[in-house]
């Protein structure tokens, strides 16, 4: 029994068309995450407002304000990074899957036109790739003093060894910054809510608020950190 003959024609045709899907599909996450980011941030300063409204107004209600700023933001926060870090690992996954798909399309093309004057094909498809081999990112515009936490950021978790894979920096950064926001969109109303509960509450309902804050700063702390770590095991 002969094993059938595969034309390389319809191989390399059918890469090309799974790679085409693959770069829709990343371009499609993109766009999730950033309206996520988008959705996200007006949620979190319309939450945001709302608490500060209810402790300035005219007949200010402390208790809403509390809730808002110990309970609502923070779990709102946390559901923002997750979604965020979920479209993330599916736009890894894409780009994991079209490494090897560059990888199988130029070797393709490498046999197809092997002889002395053929051209050099083996980065004929090579973005993904290039992305993760190299390792300083393109000039910046953002303000120096980001660009500076950024980049001890990114050495500090280096230096932890918590990389599961080789990555670009340029890969990092996004993942860095949006971890900082959230994170601070989800500790800082929390402070805030211990400075409704010292002015605001008498005694005993201090003792009750700082333990609650106090409880659920520790576990976005906690829960920022897995995302977090997560996110940089992303190939």
């Amino acid at each position: 029994m002969t094993e059938p003959k595969i034309d390389e024609r319809d191989l390399l045709t059918t890469r090309l068309r799974l790679y085409e899907s693959l770069r829709q599909e990343s371009l499609q996450s993109m766009s999730q995450r950033n309206a996520i980011l988008a959705l996200g941030s007006g949620a979190i300063g319309v939450l945001f407002l709302a608490g500060v409204s209810a402790v300035t107004a005219a007949t200010p209600s402390a208790f809403i304000a509390y809730i808002v700023f110990t309970l609502m933001l923070p779990i709102l926060a946390m559901l923002l990074a997750a979604m965020w870090l979920g479209e993330a690992a599916r736009m890894s996954r894409a780009g994991q899957y079209l490494c090897q798909i560059e990888d199988e399309v130029n070797d393709l093309l490498s046999r197809a036109y092997s002889g002395d004057l053929a051209p050099d094909l083996h980065h004929w498809l090579y973005w993904e790739n290039w992305l993760r081999e190299h390792a300083e990112p393109p000039a910046s515009r953002a303000p120096a003093l980001l660009r500076y936490v950024a980049v001890r950021s990114a050495e500090v978790i280096a230096k932890l060894n918590i990389l599961s894979t080789p990555r670009s920096r340029q890969l990092g950064y996004p993942y860095v910054a949006v971890g900082m926001c959230f994170g601070a969109c989800a500790l800082g109303p929390v402070i805030l809510s211990l400075w409704v509960a010292i002015n605001h509450f008498t005694c005993l309902a201090r003792i009750v608020a700082f333990s609650l804050s106090g409880t659920m700063a520790l576990v976005t702390i906690i829960v920022f950190a897995n995302l977090f770590e997560r996110a940089m095991r992303l190939p």
